[in-house]
């Protein structure tokens, strides 16, 4: 029963450690047409949101330009975390 108990504390901890680790890594993505910039961390938490000074856009060029702002930073750190946990699992 202890050997149970002492796996589950051990899981917790690298638990810990992995979501430590995740938090750390940030990664960019930028849309094709350069209007937006975003930054995530390994949890995928916006961080930052730069959007860029032109007069002329529209609403659905904007939504475009996050949607492939946030696939090529998802993309980007989905790489990022096999290559770092891969020996993980």
């Amino acid at each position: 029963m202890f050997d149970n108990l002492k796996d589950l504390y051990n899981l917790r901890k690298q638990a810990s450690e992995m979501e430590k680790q995740l938090s750390a890594e940030r990664v960019e993505g930028q849309s094709n047409n350069g209007l937006v910039r975003i930054v995530i961390n390994g949890k995928h938490d916006l961080l930052e949101v730069q959007i860029a000074d032109t007069p002329n856009y529209d609403r659905k060029t904007m939504a475009e330009s996050f949607k492939e702002a946030h696939a090529k930073a998802s993309g980007a750190l989905q790489k990022i975390l096999v290559e770092k946990f891969k020996g993980m699992i």
